[in-house]
C-alpha cells in the first residue's frame, strides 16, 4: 500500500492558492464594476445589442416553441436573409463548452460574464507566458477594464469584446509552441483560436492571423540566426495543424460565412457600375479610420482630443454647464422625454467639444499612462527578441486603423486576401492594446528579475519615466499655445467650446502625470533599496486599478443602466404596431416609417420587416434600396412584390397597402432582358402583379415558356415556416408563380418540391425576388432551405473540435506529468541594505 505523499500534495496546493487568490479578484472587480447589471438585474442601453435582439427575435421565437429548434433563415429583416450572422447555432462544435464555461454560462452579451472571460485569457495568458501571478493580475485588469472594451460594452458589440479577449491566449500559445514545448503549445493556440472563432466576430480574427504571420516571420529570422530549424519546423507544423483544426471546428459558421458574404454587399454585383468589385468599396472600406495622432496621444492622455461622445468628462466643462440648457429644451421640442433630452444633449456638446477626425468617436481609446510606462520599459528591459513583434506588432495595428490616413492601406486592399472584406479598421486599436499589456507586464517581470542589475533598471526607469514626463509636461505646456478653436461646432458658445477643450486636454494630462509620477516612485524606491519588490508592486497593481476603473467608469457609470421595465418601453408594442398584429395572416411584411427604416430593428420584434439593421445585407436588396426604396413610397410596387402589406407612418398609425402581392402570384406575362441594369431599371414603372421582368442568363431555365392566361388560377400558402413554406396551386394550363421571397441561389440551400419531389430549382426574377414555372393541375408546392454548408459543417465541425479538444488535454497531461504545477509567484525579494545603529 503506497503512502500519500502529503508534502507533495501541499506543495501542489500553495502554489494553486494564488492562482485562486487570482480568480477570486478577477470575480469581484468583474460583478462589482457591472454591479447594477450583474447584482441588481438592471439593463444597459447598448444600440447594436438592441438591434441584434430584435433581427434575431423570430429565431429565438421558433427555438422557444419547438425545442431549441434552429431555424437558418429569417424574413424578421430586410425581406428575408439567412439566419448565419445573426444568431445561428452551431450544435457540432464542442468547442462551445470551455467557451460558455469562461463565459460563466451567460450568454454573449452578459456584461460581467465577458468581462470576466477577458481579464481571465489575459491572466492565464500571462501566466503560460511566466509571468508572476500579481503582475499577471494587474494585466488581467487593464485588459477587461480598458476604455476600448468600454467602448464595445457601451455600443453591445459582444462578439468583438470576447473575441479580442481571447488574443493573449492566443499568443501565449504560438509562444510555448515555438520555445521547444511544441504540443501543449500548439494546443493552447488552437483551443483560443477556436473559440475566437466560436465568438464569430472574423475581423478580429482575421487581424490575430496577420500578428501570427508576422510573429512566425520573427521566429523564422531568429532560427536562421541561431540555426535553430528543427524547433521551428516542429512549432510550425503543430501550430499549422491547430489552426487547421481550429477552423474545423467552426466549419459550419466559416463555410455559411463564405457562401452568405458572396451574396452581400461584400460580393459582387451584377450591376455594370460594380463590376470588378468584390468586397467592401476602397472608398468606403478607408473611411472608417482614426486619424493618425489620434491613434496615439489618446492612449496615453484620453482627454486629449476632447473625448468621445459616450464618455462623461464634458459634463465637467463650463462649457456643458451653460450650455445644456438650450439643447436639453431643443431636443424635448423635438418630442424626447426629459431622460432622453439630457442624454442626446449631452452626446451633442460631447461631439462639439470633439475636435479630432471628422466622425466623433463612442470613447477615445486610452491604454494607460501606467501601461505606456512599463512598455517603454520592457522594451528597456527585456533582451528576448519577442520583443520586436510586440513593437511591431502594435505598429502594424495601429497603422491599420488609419485606414484611409494611411498610405499603405490601398496595396493592403490590393494585394492581402479577404482584407476588402472588412470596414471599421479602427477597430484594430483593440489588438494594439493587447500588445502593450503583454509587453508591459513582461517588462515589469523584468524590472523585478534578480539577474538583471540595479544599474540597468534604473536606466529603465529614467528612459520610461523620463520620456513619459517628458512628453506630459510638453503636453501640458502646449495647452497654453494650442489652437483649441479648431474644427469648432457651435459657434454660440465658441469661447466656452475653447476653455472646456483646453480644460479637459490639460485636467487629462495632469491625470497621467500623477500616475506615471506615482508608479516612477514605487520604481524609485525599489532600485535604490528603499523597499522590497513585492512591496513595490502593491501600490503599482493599485495604482493600475485606479487608472483603470476611473478610466472605465467615465463611459460605463451607473446612470446608464435602466430597469427592465424601462429597457422594454422601447421596444414594446406601439398602438399601430397592435393594429398590424391583429392581422392573422401568418406571413406579410411591414414597411416602418416611424424610424430610421434601414438603421433600425425596432420592428422586427413584432414583424416581418422591410427595413433592418445589418452592414451585410444581402447585395440585392442593398440595390433595391439604392435604386428605389430610399423613397420607398414613391415605389408601392416594389414593397408589393416583397408582399409589404402594412406601411407604420408613426406610432398610432397603421396603413394597409393595396399594392400587396400576397405571399405568391401567377403573372400574366413576362419580359426578358439583357442584363441586371436593364432588369433593375424595369422595376420603375412594372406592374408587379401582372408582369414578370427575368434576366436572360436565367431566363434561358424557362426554356421559351409562353404563359397562356388563366383567370381562374390561384396559388396560396397554406404553411408558414422560415425554412419551409408550402403552398397549393390550381391551374389550368402552365404558369409562372412568383414568390415574395427574396433570391437566394438555389445552389446555396433553397430547394423546390412538387407533391413531395425534387423539382426545377426557381429563378431569379424582378431584380430580388424568386419565380418558377409550375405545371397544370391540382399540385402542393414547398419551398425548403437545406444548405449543405451547415449540415455537412456540423459534421466537420464534430470531428474537429473532437480531435482539437482531446490534443489539448493530451498535451496538458503530459505538461503536467513531466513538470508538474509550476511555482506562480516568480518574484524573489531583495535584501535591502542593513541600517547602521548610531
Amino acid at each position: 500500500m503506497t503512502t500519500p505523499n502529503f508534502s507533495d500534495m501541499n506543495d501542489t496546493l500553495k502554489r494553486l492558492i494564488p492562482h485562486f487568490i487570482s480568480l477570486i479578484v478577477i470575480l469581484i472587480i468583474a460583478f462589482g464594476f457591472y454591479a447594477p447589471y450583474a447584482i441588481h438585474g438592471k439593463k444597459m442601453k447598448q444600440f447594436d445589442h438592441k438591434q441584434a435582439n430584435g433581427m434575431q427575435t423570430e429565431i429565438k421565437q421558433y427555438r422557444k416553441a419547438n425545442n431549441g429548434e434552429q431555424i437558418l433563415w429569417t424574413n424578421a429583416q430586410f425581406a428575408g436573409m439567412p439566419t448565419f450572422q445573426i444568431h445561428c447555432k452551431n450544435n457540432g462544435n464542442l468547442l462551445s463548452y470551455p467557451f460558455y464555461l469562461l463565459m460563466l454560462q451567460n450568454g454573449i452579451g452578459s456584461l460581467h460574464a465577458m468581462a470576466f472571460l477577458t481579464m481571465m485569457c489575459c491572466y492565464i495568458g500571462l501566466i503560460i507566458l511566466g509571468i508572476d501571478w500579481r503582475i499577471a493580475l494587474g494585466g488581467a485588469v487593464a485588459a477587461g477594464l480598458s476604455s476600448y472594451q468600454m467602448d464595445l460594452a457601451q455600443a453591445g458589440h459582444s462578439t468583438k469584446m470576447i473575441a479580442v479577449g481571447f488574443v493573449p491566449l492566443i499568443f501565449a500559445g504560438l509562444f510555448t509552441a515555438f520555445r521547444g514545448r511544441v504540443l501543449i503549445g500548439a494546443g493552447i493556440f488552437g483551443l483560443a483560436l477556436g473559440m475566437q472563432i466560436y465568438a464569430n466576430h472574423l475581423q478580429i480574427t482575421y487581424y490575430s492571423g496577420m500578428l501570427a504571420g508576422l510573429f512566425i516571420l520573427i521566429e523564422l529570422v531568429r532560427s536562421a540566426m541561431n540555426a535553430s530549424w528543427s524547433t521551428f519546423a516542429k512549432a510550425s507544423g503543430a501550430v499549422l495543424i491547430a489552426a487547421l483544426l481550429a477552423f474545423g471546428a467552426n466549419l459550419t459558421r466559416i463555410w455559411t460565412t463564405y457562401e452568405y458574404s458572396k451574396e452581400t454587399q461584400r460580393g459582387k454585383s451584377e450591376l455594370a457600375a460594380k463590376k470588378g468589385l468584390d468586397g467592401v468599396d476602397k472608398e468606403y472600406g478607408t473611411s472608417f479610420g482614426l486619424g493618425i495622432s489620434e491613434a496615439v496621444f489618446p492612449t496615453l492622455v484620453q482627454n486629449y482630443y476632447g473625448g468621445g461622445n459616450e464618455q462623461r468628462s464634458h459634463r465637467k466643462t463650463e462649457f456643458y454647464k451653460k450650455a445644456s440648457g438650450q439643447y436639453i429644451d431643443y431636443f424635448k421640442k423635438q418630442g424626447m422625454s426629459q431622460k432622453e433630452a439630457e442624454e442626446n444633449a449631452g452626446k451633442a456638446i460631447a461631439s462639439s467639444i470633439y475636435r479630432g477626425n471628422d466622425f466623433t468617436p463612442g470613447v477615445s481609446i486610452y491604454f494607460g499612462a501606467i501601461i505606456w510606462f512599463f512598455f517603454l520599459m520592457g522594451m528597456f528591459l527585456v533582451r528576448d527578441m519577442s520583443k520586436w513583434f510586440f513593437a511591431a506588432g502594435a505598429l502594424l495595428m495601429m497603422m491599420i486603423s488609419w485606414s484611409g490616413n494611411f498610405f499603405l492601406t490601398p496595396l493592403f486592399y490590393d494585394i492581402l486576401p479577404m482584407f476588402n472584406k472588412f470596414r471599421a479598421h479602427s477597430m484594430a486599436m483593440g489588438l494594439v492594446h493587447v500588445m502593450f499589456i503583454i509587453m508591459a507586464a513582461w517588462g515589469m517581470q523584468e524590472l523585478f528579475n534578480k539577474n538583471i542589475t540595479m544599474e540597468k533598471k534604473k536606466r529603465a526607469l529614467y528612459f520610461a519615466g523620463g520620456s513619459l514626463l517628458g512628453i506630459l509636461v510638453l503636453m501640458l505646456l502646449g495647452t497654453a499655445a494650442m489652437d483649441f478653436s479648431y474644427a469648432s461646432k457651435d459657434q454660440q458658445f465658441k469661447d466656452l467650446l475653447v476653455d472646456s477643450r483646453q480644460y479637459l486636454m490639460r485636467m487629462d494630462v495632469l491625470r497621467s502625470i500623477l500616475f506615471v509620477g506615482l508608479t516612477s516612485a514605487a520604481v524609485y524606491l525599489y532600485t535604490n533599496k528603499k523597499i522590497k519588490a513585492s512591496w513595490a508592486l502593491i501600490p503599482i497593481l493599485l495604482l493600475i486599478l485606479a487608472d483603470t476603473w476611473t478610466s472605465a467608469k467615465r463611459v460605463i457609470y451607473n446612470d446608464r443602466f435602466v430597469t427592465v421595465n424601462e429597457y422594454q418601453t422601447e421596444i414594446k408594442p406601439t398602438n399601430a404596431d397592435n393594429t398590424v398584429l391583429k392581422d392573422k395572416d401568418p406571413h406579410y411584411r411591414v414597411l416602418d416609417l416611424s424610424g430610421p427604416v434601414y438603421q433600425d430593428a425596432r420592428a422586427s420584434y413584432h414583424h416581418k420587416s422591410v427595413g433592418g439593421y445589418m452592414s451585410a445585407k444581402l447585395m440585392l436588396f442593398q440595390e433595391l434600396i439604392d435604386q428605389y426604396l430610399k423613397q420607398p413610397m414613391q415605389h408601392r410596387n416594389i414593397l408589393g412584390m416583397l408582399n409589404t402589406k402594412y406601411v407604420i407612418a408613426d406610432e398610432n398609425r397603421a396603413m394597409p397597402m393595396n399594392e400587396a402581392c400576397g405571399n405568391a402570384w401567377f403573372v400574366d406575362s413576362y419580359q426578358v432582358v439583357d442584363n441586371a441594369d436593364q432588369e433593375l431599371a424595369a422595376l420603375a414603372n412594372l406592374d408587379t402583379k401582372r408582369k414578370a421582368v427575368i434576366q436572360k442568363q436565367y431566363a434561358g431555365q424557362l426554356g421559351g415558356f409562353q404563359i397562356k392566361k388563366d383567370s381562374t388560377a390561384s396559388i396560396r400558402l397554406t404553411n408558414y415556416h422560415p425554412d419551409r413554406m408550402e403552398y397549393e396551386y390550381n391551374a389550368t394550363s402552365d404558369q409562372l408563380a412568383m414568390f415574395s421571397e427574396m433570391y437566394y441561389p438555389p445552389s446555396k440551400g433553397w430547394k423546390m418540391y412538387l407533391d413531395g419531389q425534387p423539382y426545377d430549382d426557381f429563378v431569379k426574377a424582378n431584380f430580388a425576388i424568386r419565380a418558377i414555372k409550375v405545371p397544370a393541375g391540382k399540385h402542393k408546392l414547398e419551398m425548403k432551405f437545406e444548405p449543405i454548408s451547415y449540415y455537412t459543417g456540423e459534421t466537420i465541425a464534430y470531428i474537429g473540435s473532437s480531435i482539437l479538444l482531446l490534443g489539448f488535454l493530451a498535451g496538458l497531461f503530459f505538461f503536467f506529468r513531466n513538470n508538474g504545477i509550476s511555482d506562480s509567484s516568480l518574484i524573489e525579494d531583495e535584501e535591502l541594505p542593513v541600517k547602521e545603529v548610531k
